[in-house]
């Protein structure tokens, strides 16, 4: 693929004359490279690494910063119930994250029994494996995915069949305790922070 794309650039007519030169194509074509290996494996584990750090730095904030501040106005009971929540919340967003990232997005069976009678199975042209039905091939990747919904840089990998629920769970729990958060430490960021 990127072959393809090179030849094509390097063999565009409306270049400037530099850009034909050898050591102009030969620095070009290591980036392209380099920034390809760079997206497919350390953008990934980077990003990884960024999401444990954003949530616990969102909890933290929530347990110093807002709480003792909501804990001034709010009964005591809504405040233990908040903390359990909060707990409960954090606890799930970082196994299902955590899930999300590990388990397998899915890959069709290698071998796939054909039916005398029905009609030819597909054969993906990339990896040559028989391609089941809404089976997709991950160029990032490199491998095809069943039920293949997006290749996400935030956990590594395909969203797929094998890791769909993980996937969904994690965002709706994430959605939810920000939505929490933010209408909880509302009051607290209103008068001590904005309206000064």
């Amino acid at each position: 693929m990127i072959e393809e794309w090179w030849n094509q650039i390097s063999n565009d007519p409306r270049r400037c004359w530099w850009c034909k030169t050898r050591a102009f194509q030969k620095c070009f074509g290591c980036f392209i490279i380099c920034s390809d290996k760079f997206i497919r494996k350390g953008l990934g584990r980077i990003l990884l690494f960024f999401v444990y750090g954003l949530v616990t730095f969102v909890l933290l904030m929530a347990f110093f910063v807002a709480l003792p501040y909501e804990s001034l106005w709010m009964p005591k009971p809504l405040m233990f119930i908040l903390v359990i929540i909060a707990v409960y919340l954090f606890i799930n967003i970082l196994y299902h994250y955590s899930k999300a990232c590990n388990t397998p997005a899915g890959r069709p069976p290698k071998k796939i029994e054909q039916d005398p009678n029905g009609p030819p199975i597909p054969i993906c042209y990339r990896c040559q494996t028989p391609k089941d039905i809404n089976t997709h091939h991950c160029s990032l990747c490199d491998e095809c995915v069943v039920n293949m919904d997006h290749h996400c840089v935030w956990i590594n990998r395909c969203v797929g069949a094998g890791n769909h629920r993980y996937f969904l769970q994690f965002t709706g729990f994430l959605a939810l305790a920000c939505f929490l958060y933010c209408t909880i430490s509302f009051t607290t960021f209103y008068y001590n922070y904005w309206h000064l």
